[in-house]
């Protein structure tokens, strides 16, 4: 089966298809980045981490979800570099372990029910047809590579 045909069977347009199988053809060793929030899941899986993590006890702060996660947003309004940069101050002195434990049993379920199964698709093509291809994200490495490894994809490909 061609690639075109693969990306019409995965729920692709025509017109996309016929345009992924010309740049594919034309470009045998290609490489492919992939935003992860938004383009190959919905959401920010870098907030729903945040949330599990102060539930899971391994934000340490007296302030609730509620409150820390008002403040996130807050920051994010302000200034998005800023508000990534405040809520990885928030996961200081977490055991890396518990966290990449915790990212990497909410992203099953997370990309399960976020995923956007054609973008998956079009990535795993492009690599069969001998493509690098990339996650790239704002969004901490850990969950990412957690999203990575639930989608079936290389979590050594995240950046």
């Amino acid at each position: 089966m061609s690639f075109q045909a693969r990306l019409l069977e995965a729920g692709w347009d025509p017109l996309s298809a016929e345009h992924f199988q010309t740049i594919v053809q034309n470009n045998p060793k290609g490489v492919a980045v992939f935003d992860a929030d938004g383009t190959l899941w919905d959401g920010d899986c870098g907030e729903a981490l945040f949330r599990t993590l102060i539930r899971e006890g391994q934000i340490q702060s007296t302030a609730s979800e509620q409150a820390l996660v008002r403040a996130y947003v807050e920051h994010c309004e302000r200034d998005v570099t800023e508000a990534y940069g405040w809520i990885v101050q928030q996961m200081a002195g977490a055991d890396v372990a518990v966290v990449t434990e915790l990212a990497d049993e909410l992203m099953k379920s997370f990309v399960k029910k976020m995923a956007f199964p054609p973008m998956v698709n079009l990535f795993k093509e492009l690599e069969n047809e001998g493509w690098d291809c990339w996650i790239v994200s704002a969004s901490a490495g850990v969950v990412v590579r957690g999203g990575a490894r639930a989608l079936g994809l290389n979590p050594e490909r995240v950046l």
